[in-house]
């Protein structure tokens, strides 16, 4: 019985998404209103459901046609495997990971510094009396505040620990913090995190203090706390966020962030719809054929290649800016959206019920640096290492350092392995990680991908090229194009060692031209060669249409130039 039904685009339904809702519950939980032990049977219930939910979503729901769909599937298919980490994060996540990792330190320290008593202008000596806990903490010139150094603990002791007390913690909102100073040697997008040297929990609960129960512990305001730390994929403002030395300068102000957030959204959908379009002319021969005029055959053939798959990273690149601005500017107007609403309702409820809406959303622009540090133009500052750790972004680190790299350390001091040796290997497996979801996202992209009756009606009817919208089996690839996501991401830590081996020989930070030359052979030559060649065969690009069928909707509308055959066409 043969498929008679005509090409249909269709886009995920509702349900693809419900992992969504397990997730917010597991991010609930993760509260401080929740008790330790409530929040950790619960979490610990959901956790199987929750990851095996995630896992599924990406092969039963996706955009149709598949078959014309690879593209925009490769998208939403490298959440499967974020969706399973986060799961798996959320609900094993202990309970001194939960209070300290997630705690909200803020940026600059202003409101902790008000909150102890220091007055601007001061000498930097804070008011504060030793009940409260306070005495002898000292403002940086940031606004920060720096503790006393901590007495001598046990060495079985958690170092944040020591510096907390089970009163204080109970207060503290997990609701966005710089990291600690970064190793010579740094994993990509990890940080081998010392203890904080602000006193998070009197802080907190100094700052807290100021709050009524009913305002700490308001429903709305558990739930509003939960859908933030479910969306703060780079934990900025947390405790166990990147440092904001670390990430590029915040804009100024609402104004500057709403029109520089856009520009960056559109100018990266151009660069986007560029690439793609380079893409789709080598995998038709049109570039080479076009470069023929004016290179000999085989060199024409081999431009177009090596353009196509430089084009595979620039384009990777450019379209997670387009995600990310797209959302910020989304964020952005659901804070104005949701005061405005809270302001219309306290405008028409009684007194006495409007009085529980006094709080807004805050919204702050810190929270939303770009989402990359100029990571080619800076290529050759600290070589491989810090164009993973520093310039790339920052979207996985969490999950990447909580179920790979503190394990790989934390067993590795128990095996007795050399911390330099550690912290390589830790690289290795957060290398691992990264390849397995790169992989795993054309996995579920091509899952079940055919040739079907209506597809093949279709490109008769337009004279298409099957070769234009299915790619070759995997089995007919070489070893090399089947995988060459985990030999690309898997060199990396090569990468990592050899400049810690310069780095400990020569005392000397990899820099300059030859530090950019460097970087360029393991991440552009090494990229478009291995991880590149692979994306292509397996058929990244395979059912975009032909260029010349391309509507203007594919140049002009951001993300549309993902969309699937018929969607857009001529």
């Amino acid at each position: 019985m043969t498929d008679a039904r005509p090409l249909a685009f269709e886009l995920p339904p509702l349900r693809a998404i419900s992992v969504a809702i397990p997730l917010f519950i597991l991010a609930v939980l993760l509260q401080p209103s929740v008790s330790a032990r409530t929040s950790r049977r619960l979490r610990l219930a959901l956790l199987v459901p929750t990851a095996v939910l995630g896992w599924i979503s990406p092969f039963r729901w996706r955009i149709e046609p598949v078959e014309f769909a690879i593209t925009a599937n490769f998208r939403w298919g490298i959440f499967s495997p974020y969706f399973l980490m986060l799961a798996v994060w959320f609900g094993a996540m202990g309970e001194s990971e939960r209070k300290n990792e997630l705690a909200w330190l803020g940026f600059d320290g202003k409101a902790e510094k008000k909150a102890l008593g220091v007055e601007e202008g001061s000498t930097g000596h804070s008011t504060a009396t030793k009940e409260d806990g306070n005495a002898g903490l000292r403002p940086r010139a940031n606004g920060t505040l720096l503790a006393p150094k901590p007495r001598p603990v046990s060495p079985l002791a958690s170092p944040a620990l020591s510096l907390v007390s089970n009163s204080s913690l109970n207060d503290q909102l997990p609701t966005p913090s710089p990291s600690p100073p970064v190793d010579p040697v740094q994993p990509p997008s990890v940080v081998d995190a010392p203890p904080s040297s602000v006193n998070v929990p009197t802080l907190t609960s100094r700052k807290n203090a100021t709050r009524s129960y009913s305002q700490r512990h308001h429903p709305l305001r558990i739930l509003l706390d939960a859908a933030h730390l479910l969306s703060a994929m780079r934990m900025i403002g947390y405790a166990g966020g990147p440092r904001a030395r670390d990430l590029p300068p915040a804009p100024k102000n609402d104004k500057t962030f709403f029109r520089d957030r856009l520009l960056a959204f559109y100018n990266a959908h151009l660069v986007s719809s560029a690439c793609l379009a380079l893409q789709v002319l080598d995998r038709d021969g049109i570039l080479a054929s076009y470069l023929s005029y004016i290179l000999p055959h085989d060199a024409a053939v081999f431009v177009s290649a090596t353009l196509a798959r430089l084009c595979i990273g620039v384009s990777l690149w450019v379209q997670m800016k387009i995600g990310f601005n797209g959302f910020a500017i989304l964020f952005y107007l659901l804070h104005r959206g949701t005061n405005a609403f809270l302001d219309t309702l306290q405008a028409i409820l009684p007194r006495r019920w409007s009085e529980e809406l006094t709080w807004r959303s805050r919204f702050d622009v810190r929270e939303y640096p770009a989402l990359f540090d100029n990571p080619f133009s800076k290529m050759g500052e600290g070589g491989v290492t810090k164009f993973w750790s520093a310039r790339w972004h920052f979207l996985f680190r969490a999950t990447f350092t909580s179920l790979g790299y503190k394990p790989t350390l934390a067993l590795s001091k128990r095996l007795g392995v050399p911390k330099r040796v550690a912290q390589l290997l830790g690289a290795f497996v957060v290398f691992t990680l990264s390849a397995w979801m790169h992989w795993q996202a054309l996995v579920s992209a091509r899952y079940n991908l055919h040739p079907s009756p209506a597809g093949l009606a279709f490109a008769a009817a337009h004279s298409i090229p099957l070769t234009s919208i299915y790619p070759p089996p995997s089995t007919s690839l070489s070893f090399l194009d089947r995988n060459g996501t985990f030999v690309f991401f898997l060199l990396q830590p090569v990468a990592v060692f050899l400049e810690s081996l310069w780095v400990a020989l020569t005392r000397k930070r990899v820099s300059g031209w030859a530090g950019k030359v460097w970087t360029a052979l393991w991440v552009v030559v090494l990229g478009q060669a291995v991880v590149g060649k692979s994306w292509l065969a397996l058929g990244l690009v395979h059912g975009l249409p032909p260029l010349h069928l391309w509507s203007w909707h594919r140049f002009v509308l951001p993300t549309c130039s993902l969309a699937p055959m018929p969607v857009f066409m001529r």
